[in-house]
Parts: structure tokens; sequence; C-alpha cells
């Protein structure tokens, strides 16, 4: 996952998400959604569609940011 300054187009931060669904799919494969609160980042997926693994089944994920110099 990268986080994009949209002025420039440049790539300010970037992590690896290894992590995947029922059916086997990486867990960023649909559009997901991502909210911050303080430092606090949730993360939401529905990686496979109705009809694959489980169904649609929406996956969440947490982290807690830490400040870097």
């Amino acid at each position: 996952m990268a986080m994009i300054d949209l002025k420039s187009r440049s790539v300010l931060r970037d992590v690896p998400f290894q992590q995947w669904s029922t059916a086997g799919h990486a867990a960023t494969r649909n559009p997901f959604k991502m909210t911050a609160d303080g430092d606090h980042l949730t993360m939401r997926v529905a990686p496979d569609n109705g009809d694959e693994g489980n169904g649609t089944e929406i996956l969440s994920y947490e982290a807690t940011i830490t400040a870097t110099e």
C-alpha cells in the first residue's frame, strides 16, 4: 500500500501488505477503505466476490502509528 501526494503524484510512504482471504485472494484485490482516528488506522476489505470462498466477508485490520523522524 502506498500514500500518494496527489499534487506531486509522488509516493510519500509505502508498506507491503501481505494478507489473503479465505479464497486465497490478496486482501487488497478489490477497493478497500482506510480510516484514521488519531494514531489509529483501520482498514476494511472485501476481497472475495459473493460466490468465492466463504462469500463476501468483510475483513478488518488495525494498526497504531508511531511518529518517525
